[in-house]
């Protein structure tokens, strides 16, 4: 086979580019810079820019001119450059992303939670928790009170000769009270007072007669209330507040 028959090598290929190359970086000077394109129009040559057509790039000066055709190579090894820093930002980027996507999903197959059934959270307060089933509906303290000596015109003219020495406990009571004499049965209010007459608290019940007593039984609850002096009274629907000084503890 004769040598112009023979095909071109890569190697050899490369060494026409190569050569070609030189050839226009170097073999064609133009100090004068003569027919030149302009900067702007180079750098969007090198920045294959859209708005370049290819009809309108300076492709055959530029080959034949060596100070257009170094300057388009510093351009185009410019944008080389920022294209590889852009690919490296982007890969690192890509790659931090799969580390926390693989993390996540290997702590979630760790987790507990995805292997066993779901678990009923107690969503109460941390002092209920404290008190326990027992302490959520305290039974109230039963308390006997004797209010048989009040009446309506000793309960506001005479504080001093109804003062009975009754103590009460700031608790949750059940309070069974015989009424003021010859009270009649029958609905009743019964009210725990400032000692300026300031109502704190009151409950009402039914009182009944028995063997000559008026009883009432009525629950209450004191326990917001602080220790010190009060007044307690009673009173039906149709009558007035009969009141006793009280000492809640």
């Amino acid at each position: 086979m004769a040598d112009a028959e023979r095909p071109v090598s890569m190697k050899q290929a490369d060494e026409l580019v190569e050569l070609g190359k030189q050839s226009s970086r170097y073999a064609n000077p133009n100090p004068d810079r003569v027919d030149c394109p302009s900067a702007h129009t180079l750098r969007a040559m090198a920045l294959r820019s859209r708005q370049l057509s290819l009809t309108d790039a300076p492709i055959a000066h530029v080959a034949n001119c060596s100070p257009c055709y170094q300057q388009y190579c510093r351009y185009r090894e410019e944008e080389i450059q920022r294209s590889r820093r852009r690919y490296a930002a982007f890969a690192i980027c890509a790659a931090a992303a799969i580390i926390v996507a693989v993390l996540i999903g290997r702590n979630v197959l760790r987790s507990p939670a995805s292997n066993s059934k779901p678990s009923i959270v107690d969503r109460r307060p941390t002092q209920e928790k404290e008190k326990g089933p027992a302490a959520e509906s305290p039974q109230p303290q039963l308390l006997a009170l004797d209010l048989s000596h009040i009446s309506p015109s000793r309960g506001d003219d005479e504080p001093g000769q109804k003062a009975q020495g009754l103590v009460m406990p700031a608790k949750a009571l059940k309070l069974e009270v015989v009424l003021p004499v010859a009270s009649p049965p029958g609905s009743y209010e019964l009210g725990v007072f400032s000692v300026a007459h300031i109502m704190q608290h009151s409950a009402k019940g039914t009182a009944t007669l028995d063997k000559g007593v008026t009883r009432l039984s009525v629950s209450t609850d004191l326990t917001s209330l602080k220790s010190g002096a009060y007044l307690i009274g009673v009173r039906t629907a149709l009558s007035d507040w009969m009141f006793t000084p009280v000492t809640i503890r």
